[in-house]
């Protein structure tokens, strides 16, 4: 349970850098 979670917020920290660095490609476009 505890590893399932990790992995979760680990998935969730990558998606959220991923979409932050489109919206700094966008600003930047």
């Amino acid at each position: 349970m505890s590893d399932t979670t990790q992995n979760n917020n680990t998935t969730n920290n990558e998606n959220n850098s991923s979409l932050t660095a489109v919206e700094i490609a966008k600003n930047a476009g």
